[in-house]
Order: C-alpha cells, then sequence, then structure tokens
C-alpha cells in the first residue's frame, strides 16, 4: 500500500544545482545569480513545479519555472508559467542562461531564454518525457521517456543537439525511466519503477546497475567523495553510492512515513545539499507543505527553509547554478 500510493499520486520532487548533479550542469566557480559574474545564468536556485489536481470541474494543472538567490531563497520570481497547459517533471539550464523542461503533456522537451521567452519545442514524440540533463561538454540535452502504451510498460533514453537536431535513441528495454545525471563523462539513470540506479557512458554504452532503490528520485554528483547522492522516494531515504567500491549507505532516513524525498542537487559554492519533502503528508492527495531543506554531505546540520513562495507544492526540479 506504502509503495502503491506513491506510484499513483502525481506530486514530485527534483532538484537542479549547477555545476554539480541532478539534472543540471553546475556552475564550478559557485558564484550567485549576479549576471557580471556568471554572463546570462541568473539565479542561483531553479525549480520547477507541477501539480495536476481532479475536481468537480475537471483537472486542474499548475506548472512553472523560478528563480532565487542564496541570500533570500523565500523570495522566488516566475521566470515561466504553463498553468493549464503543461505538467513539467524535470527542468535544467546551460552554461548561457537557457532553460530546458519535460512536458508530459506536449509530450516533448522544451526551451526557451533565460528571461523564459523565444519558448519553442525542440523534441516531440514522446510519450512521458520524465529525466532531462544536459551535456555541456558535447552540447547535447539527453531526456528518459516512460513509454506507457506498451505491455509491459518501458522506458528509453535519448539525446539531441541543444536545439533538438540529430535525436538519437540510445538506451530501450527500461522499466520506465526517470531522473538522469551526467557527471565525470558518465550518464546515470534513476530508473523510477524499475528500482535501480544505472550507469553507463555518454553514449548508452555499458549500461550497468549500480545501485538497489525502491522506487529512485533524483541524483547528485558529489565529486569531493566521487559518489552518487540520490532520493528513495518510497522507502523514505536519501542514500549514497561510492562510485569506486560501488558501497550503498543511508546518508538521510526520514521518520515520517511519505516523505517522499524527490528534489536533490548539491551547492558547489557551499558544499550543501538541497532537498525538497513535505512537512506533512499522509499519502493521500497533494503534499500539503512541501519545503526546502539543506544539509551537510552527510546529512547532518538540516535547516528548513519555511513560508517558501508557492509552498512549493509538487516541485519536480531543483537546481543551483555555475
Amino acid at each position: 500500500m506504502h509503495t502503491t500510493l506513491r506510484s499513483l499520486i502525481y506530486t514530485g520532487f527534483a532538484l537542479l544545482a549547477a555545476g554539480c548533479s541532478g539534472d543540471f550542469d553546475f556552475n564550478s566557480n559557485g558564484t550567485t545569480g549576479d549576471s557580471s559574474k556568471t554572463g546570462s545564468v541568473k539565479y542561483d536556485l531553479y525549480y520547477c513545479k507541477s501539480i495536476s489536481t481532479s475536481s468537480a470541474d475537471g483537472m486542474t494543472v499548475k506548472s512553472g519555472i523560478y528563480g532565487a538567490h542564496r541570500e533570500s531563497l523565500a523570495e522566488a520570481t516566475e521566470i515561466i508559467n504553463l498553468d493549464g497547459s503543461g505538467l513539467i517533471d524535470s527542468c535544467a539550464v546551460d552554461s548561457a542562461g537557457n532553460l530546458y523542461w519535460t512536458d508530459r503533456a506536449a509530450h516533448g522537451v522544451f526551451r526557451s531564454d533565460p528571461d523564459g521567452k523565444q519558448v519553442r519545442q525542440i523534441v516531440s514524440g514522446l510519450t512521458i518525457p520524465l529525466g532531462l540533463a544536459i551535456d555541456e561538454t558535447n552540447k547535447r540535452i539527453y531526456w528518459s521517456d516512460w513509454i506507457q502504451n506498451t505491455t509491459p510498460k518501458s522506458g528509453k533514453i535519448g539525446y539531441s543537439d541543444l536545439d533538438g537536431k540529430n535525436p538519437k535513441t540510445i538506451i530501450t528495454g527500461l522499466t520506465s525511466g526517470g531522473k538522469l545525471t551526467i557527471a565525470d563523462g558518465k550518464l546515470y539513470v534513476s530508473d523510477l519503477f524499475g528500482g535501480n540506479i544505472l550507469q553507463s557512458n555518454l553514449e548508452g554504452e555499458g549500461l550497468k546497475k549500480i545501485a538497489d532503490a525502491n522506487q529512485p528520485g533524483q541524483a547528485a554528483y558529489d565529486a569531493q567523495h566521487n559518489r552518487l547522492i540520490w532520493t528513495d522516494i518510497a522507502d523514505d531515504k536519501i542514500r549514497s553510492t561510492d562510485l569506486d567500491t560501488l558501497s550503498t549507505s543511508d546518508v538521510i532516513v526520514f521518520a515520517d512515513e511519505f516523505a517522499n524525498p524527490r528534489a536533490l542537487a548539491i551547492d558547489p559554492a557551499t558544499r550543501r545539499m538541497y532537498f525538497i519533502k513535505p512537512v506533512e503528508n499522509t499519502g493521500l492527495g497533494p503534499n500539503p507543505s512541501s519545503q526546502l531543506h539543506s544539509a551537510d554531505l552527510d546529512g547532518t546540520h538540516i535547516t528548513m527553509y519555511r513560508n517558501l513562495q508557492n509552498s512549493l507544492n509538487a516541485v519536480q526540479t531543483l537546481m543551483t547554478v555555475k
């Protein structure tokens, strides 16, 4: 019952922190959103939210992408508003500040300039795009797709140029696909309903399981310790896998059932991780108060940021920038 409810409720979390991991690429210098320091990248922390609820009037959808600065995390600025027209699962930003996001309602991947303008769809024909990651070295955008019209349901991963040209499918046969992370020349896949953390090269070759999971969510690369830190939604944990030994250990074990930690990113400036979880959640319906937290990379010294704009309901992705 515990796991089944998590599988059916469409609320979620995912965090993007630039320069480190998650579904996002980060600035190595850890600078803030000052455009004089980071080019066109304007914010330190980005998040995308998407919530879909049913009522007597039908389905209500609220989606958007927001940006904030480290010194004022409670004051987020809306960059993209897709209320009523889109369902975002992942978002990312490139080194020029351009925004990318998946839209399951439009079955594809979109791109805008740093101000959320010049919006265009760059990938189409997907079923349920769940994950997104940018490879700055090769100037590619990677995506995962959950294909529900097959028996059994399956997932695949592909990539294209940053403008959507030259698309290529590189991995098939996943259970669902899920969040993607690119780090140190490797692709990491959190196969949401497959119960695996997978690793391959950037062409999808040499695919192998590196960790067992229940319902893995977003992952982030800890370069200092050469490990992948990742959320397990159904197990109410944040865990880490040593990429040298492939040993996995718990970083944070949440006491509350339905903690649903999905969003995760590492801030390269502060060497702390951000994550999002509900303050209270019975597992029945949308999270009443999903809040941003930070912690040391060993899971200690947890800080919760209260009164955040939009309550961070159903945040899919959080990210800090380069």
